[in-house]
């Protein structure tokens, strides 16, 4: 399909000069954040679902309300440091119970739907907030991946392969080719329907239907060779629909109906004798309907029903089994959902009247819930994100429940005001990638029948310009990972097939294909005449790689000399030099290092900081590198020195602002910080503008602004930090934004459907 041309540009496409200043400092003593402006004040409940591990921390779904009711948001949790936004998919089709997602390779991946790819397997990009459709299934539409498991060195999951063939067992390498494993039906539209994939004494169990074998509902086993029928724990053709399965103690342990009057109980198997029921929680032929089975602490927990209960929490310990907490006092059901544990806790989905669907965790003393966190507690926010300045004035997306998400701006004379309504209506423009080229503000976005291209804001003018349509008519390309490089644009962007290759646009030439650009490269960072980039490859695994015009594309750096992947990611370009996170020990290839590149003498320095983790690269300022870490049980910012890692201060933020965001902006209208609040306080600013705090800046040495100290040390603080988000950016990197979605033609949110929790049935 040809590109066209746009008609109209503004501007050679030079990078915008370096910004001059940095708003990021901290409060001193006392110091009250204000409310700048309040774009959203309606209410929401945040429907958690599907909690999870990934690196540590607790991952689920969840809904934003800034992405309409077609989307399921992905955050991550730590215990101080709140919820991080991650990423948004897709409503997911009605025959998958929840979202599900899996940790293959130090990546999280989950089950995607793209309005113009089609569905299949999902990529999350640890940093710049966006999936990427890595894998399909069977037909062109692709189908949604379901209960991905890690057995061996490839990640396990149930998959449509074809209208004919069903949902079977399929399998993903390394390289993330897909192949199948096992069909359980010979007979058309008949698969087997894989769930419930559990790793036990080196084979991966499941439940499926058997199908051919006339055994209904069974557990089945894969060896690593072939599958075969593990128990017919329900004899004959019968069901016993073994499900929400969980390893404990060196047991396999499941709900399942052993055929015996008693209905669906708990059964353990020992992976040689026959499963046996070892609790019959709901005397009779009802059944208890045991869900969620989790091992924590060597003990079982499950959410069960019982006469005199309902349905609640309970564990047990291979003998008995014992109410954890009547959550809704009597035989009233509690509502639960997917478990998971980290740093000795035990978090889930839980439900009570007073906060809707929430993060809740095991009390300390185990014998009752509790909230742990609370996504939005009162209303909805304006989630204004990736923060640009242009010429004196701080614009950002943001969606105040009206014009859908669209750019806004803020300038400390006129306030927070709307720059563009791009599209007329609640829907908004699906804008995002908000990049400062040379006096003009570059974006994709959707513009009436045209679909998500790549766009142009002229601030002067206050026009919004088509540069390229890169899929002519109302399908959308959906462009991203933007960066300047010369006078030339590059970005991803869909050809209209599978596939999304780099682009590459200017005045002169418009929009055309670059053959020499590798897929699927993330957090694209432009440095001295070169584009840097994380790259997976099948030679060298995750390392630092280039683009240059001249060059193509190429390996930069292993920083594991061939000994392993380090990695990399998180780059931030400052002071000709680049600066990364990466694995530089084969023998700790989980454990990051904070990496300095220097292109002009080809030399990585590593910097060794045992005592700190969980790095953020923040911006560059006056000479050092501001970055957030962890230090014991604090998260705190550091300036970073002729290669000295000095305290550069800590930031107090008290109740009502529990879930502050703290986001570096380099901008030279007014020394503050601003602090995007996603579950805000009842605001006392009713303008319905933004949902952005301003905190003036001070420090402790006399209330200066933020400037480097006569003793080398940058802006020593000694507070505490006490809000529970903390996500830092910049411009002069890809900060975080939502994934861009394609959106079908004629296709509304209303149409889509709110996602719901739906039991995932047997």
């Amino acid at each position: 399909m040809p590109l066209r041309t746009p008609t109209a540009f503004v501007g050679l496409l030079l990078p915008a000069a370096a910004l001059t200043a940095a708003a990021l400092a901290c409060c001193a003593a006392g110091a009250t954040p204000s409310l700048v402006a309040d774009i959203n004040p309606a209410g929401y409940d945040s429907e958690v679902q599907s909690v999870g591990v990934f690196q540590g921390k607790i991952v689920f779904g969840a809904d934003d309300p800034t992405e309409g009711s077609g989307y399921v948001d992905v955050l991550s949790y730590a215990p101080g440091a709140g919820h991080t936004f991650e990423a948004s998919t897709y409503v997911l089709p009605d025959e998958l119970p929840e979202l599900f997602f899996c940790e293959f390779n130090a990546t999280l991946f989950l089950a995607f739907v793209d309005g113009s790819a089609g569905a299949g397997l999902g990529m999350l990009d640890s940093r710049s907030t966006e999936i990427s459709l890595v894998t399909r299934f069977g037909n062109p539409a692709g189908s949604p991946p379901a209960f991905m498991t890690v057995f061996g060195d490839r990640m396990f999951l149930s998959a449509i392969g074809s209208e004919a063939q069903g949902r079977e067992l399929w399998a993903v390498d390394s390289d993330l080719s897909p192949s199948l494993v096992h069909n359980f039906s010979t007979s058309n539209m008949l698969g087997g329907d894989p769930k419930y994939l559990v790793v036990f004494n080196n084979k991966l169990y499941m439940q499926a239907h058997s199908q051919d074998l006339d055994k209904g509902v069974e557990l089945f086993a894969y060896d690593g060779d072939s599958v075969a029928l593990a128990a017919d724990i329900n004899p004959g053709s019968s069901s016993s629909n073994a499900s929400h399965m969980a390893v404990a103690n060196g047991v396999l342990y499941m709900s399942a109906d052993g055929g015996n009057g008693k209905g669906q109980e708990l059964y353990a198997f020992d992976g040689t004798n026959a499963p046996t029921m070892v609790a019959d929680i709901n005397p009779g032929a009802g059944g208890s309907n045991p869900e969620w089975l989790i091992e924590f602490q060597g003990v079982l927990y499950l959410s069960a029903t019982s006469p005199d209960t309902g349905k609640e929490l309970f564990r047990f310990d291979g003998t008995t089994v014992t109410l954890v907490s009547d959550t809704v006092a009597g035989p009233g059901d509690g509502s639960f959902g997917k478990m998971a544990a980290v740093g000795g806790v035990l978090y889930m989905a839980a439900s009570s009247i007073s906060t809707g669907w929430e993060l809740f965790r095991l009390a300390a003393a185990g014998d009752a819930i509790e909230l742990a966190h609370e996504v939005n507690s009162r209303g909805y926010a304006s989630y204004p994100t990736e923060f640009t300045a242009l010429d004196g004035q701080l614009y950002f997306f943001a969606d105040d429940g009206v014009h859908g998400k669209e750019l806004w701006r803020y300038n400390s004379t006129n306030g927070v005001e709307l720059a563009a309504d791009i599209m007329t209506g609640p829907e908004g423009s699906d804008a995002s990638n908000l990049l400062s080229v040379n006096g003009s503000l570059v974006f994709s976005g959707a513009l009436p029948g045209i679909g998500v291209e790549l766009l142009q804001f002229v601030p002067q003018t206050a026009a919004v310009n088509l540069l390229a349509d890169v899929l002519e008519g109302s399908e959308s390309s959906s462009p991203d990972q933007l960066c300047a490089l010369g006078d030339s644009l590059y970005f991803y962007a869909s050809d209209g097939t599978n596939k999304k290759p780099m682009h590459r646009f200017s005045a002169a030439a418009g929009a055309s294909v670059v053959e020499a650009f590798p897929l699927l490269a993330m957090e694209l960072t432009v440095l001295g005449g070169e584009i840097f980039f994380p790259f997976q490859h099948y030679a060298s695994g995750k390392e630092l790689w280039s683009y240059s015009e001249d060059a193509g594309a190429a390996l930069k750096m292993d920083l594991m000399n061939g000994r392993g992947t380090s990695q990399v990611d998180s780059l931030l370009a400052a002071y000709g030099k680049l600066y990364m996170m990466a694995a530089t020990n084969p023998y700790k290839d989980r454990e990051k290092n904070l990496c300095r590149y220097d292109p002009s003498t080809h030399r990585l320095k590593v910097f060794e900081l045992p005592e700190l983790s969980s790095f953020k690269l923040l911006v560059p300022y006056q000479g050092s590198i501001l970055l957030q870490a962890s230090q014991g049980n604090h998260e705190r910012f550091f300036s970073l020195q002729s290669d000295a890692l000095f305290p550069a201060g800590t930031i107090r933020l008290r109740k009502p602002l529990q879930l502050a965001v703290a986001i570096c902006v380099a901008l030279s209208l007014a020394n503050t910080l601003s602090v995007d609040v996603s579950n805000p306080f009842a605001h006392p600013v009713g303008n319905g503008v933004s949902d952005a705090y301003s905190i003036p800046i001070a420090d402790s040495f006399a209330n200066e602004q933020l400037q480097p100290h006569t003793n080398g040390l940058s802006d020593a603080h000694t507070n505490t930090l006490s809000h529970e988000q903390l996500n830092a950016h910049a411009n002069t990197f890809r900060h975080r934004q939502p994934v861009v979605f394609t959106k079908p033609a004629g296709w509304h949110n209303r149409q889509l459907g709110r996602w719901r929790r739906r039991n995932p049935g047997q």
